[in-house]
């Protein structure tokens, strides 16, 4: 079982529910959400993605943390969501430990990124180059990915010592989520509202609850 499984799952079931609302901001049903999601994996790709990489996200809450945290399980890759909240030290140390292939930041993070220094180019999620890597064909090997890649790295807060990357798998996503649903006795037609940064591993694991049972998710910005 891999997230990617969810995901086609959900949009051959409920293909017009709504997946994702960002208060204030754009909604998309499921459908829309797979076929986005497909066509930056391929975006990715072509700009040098592949499997085992790592991709970094800096941004505040939004859709494009379900863009990236599913487009990149798709390439049999790994998500690194960096703390809004670090200093550029700390920023660095994530960095230059994760080895990101690309990193993508919100405009207000992106220059800051770039000063700090990645190991990979840094693209402007709210710009034209992020545009055009959303504007690709869909990615179509769907076989890609296995149940024991990397999906997602979250980083500890270093309390005792320097941070630590915490590996987190395809398989273990899904059944993290399969769980969660079964446990709290989630619906289909249960929406789930996250009002803690997507970065967190609290709420960043939510988007595999979503995807277990097919409900809404709720995002506010801040």
């Amino acid at each position: 079982m891999r997230i990617v499984d969810l995901l086609e799952r959900d949009a051959a079931l409920y293909p017009q529910r709504t997946a994702v609302a960002v208060d204030g901001g754009a909604s998309v049903a499921f459908a829309e959400l797979r076929d986005r999601v497909r066509r930056l994996a391929t975006g990715l790709e072509s700009a040098g993605v592949g499997p085992g990489d790592r991709v970094a996200l800096m941004a505040d809450n939004g859709l494009v943390f379900f863009d990236v945290y599913l487009a990149v399980a798709y390439l049999g890759a790994a998500a690194v969501p960096l703390n809004t909240q670090l200093t550029d030290p700390e920023l660095a140390f994530i960095l230059s430990n994760a080895e990101p292939t690309l990193t993508l930041a919100a405009s207000g993070y992106a220059q800051r990124l770039e000063a700090i220094g990645s190991t990979g180019p840094v693209v402007d999620a709210d710009g034209d180059a992020y545009a055009e890597l959303m504007a690709s064909a869909p990615f179509t090997d769907l076989d890609r990915a296995t149940e024991d890649d990397t999906a997602l790295i979250i980083y500890t807060s270093g309390t005792t010592g320097r941070p630590k990357g915490v590996c987190l798998t395809q398989r273990g996503l899904a059944f993290n989520g399969l769980t969660m649903a079964l446990v709290q006795r989630f619906r289909p037609d249960d929406v789930f509202l996250s009002t803690t940064p997507l970065y967190h591993a609290a709420t960043g694991t939510r988007v595999c609850s979503m995807l277990a049972d097919g409900q809404t998710h709720v995002v506010l910005r801040s």
